[in-house]
């Protein structure tokens, strides 16, 4: 999994490829719905472990050529790369939203979360990263505010 840095070398390639070959990226701005009532439920040593688990079950749905990265607590972008239909990212991201919601056991603990998901699409919804990121946030606040454990694409309108 990278970090914000690698994120940002990574995009470039992407980027790169989209322009030249004249496909789309799609950028998954994640959020795991109620993380801080695990953490004090659970204390932070358990928090840390139910990150490695969802960063482990993000990565199953990714294929080489994507992106997964930690922006920091409990916030994931993923770089899907070389898709042409706007629904392959929908189902990626049903798929995702599914698999989170799976309970997980770490160490004595039962767990359950799920999570909520923004999505920019390159060209449409911005050019270079932090327009994608800024716009995928927008559409994970939309999400936020509707209820949550769901994905929603960005709209301008």
């Amino acid at each position: 999994m990278f970090n914000r840095k690698q994120l940002e070398i990574s995009f470039g390639f992407a980027l790169a490829y989209a322009k030249r070959h004249r496909t789309e990226i799609g950028l998954l701005f994640i959020d795991l719905d109620h993380f801080k009532e695990v953490n004090d439920s659970f204390g932070h040593d358990v928090g840390d472990l139910l990150l490695i688990e969802i960063s482990t079950r993000l990565q199953s749905c990714l294929r080489a050529t994507d992106v997964l990265a930690r922006l920091g607590g409990d916030e994931f972008i993923i770089i899907l790369t070389d898709f042409t239909k706007k629904d392959q990212v929908c189902d990626i991201s049903m798929r995702l939203l599914r698999l989170i919601a799976q309970p997980m056991k770490i160490k004595k603990h039962r767990i359950s979360i799920t999570c909520s998901i923004g999505i920019g699409l390159y060209p449409t919804d911005g050019t270079d990263l932090s327009d994608l990121i800024k716009n995928a946030d927008n559409a994970l606040y939309s999400v936020k505010s509707g209820g949550r454990n769901n994905f929603k694409l960005y709209s301008s309108m």
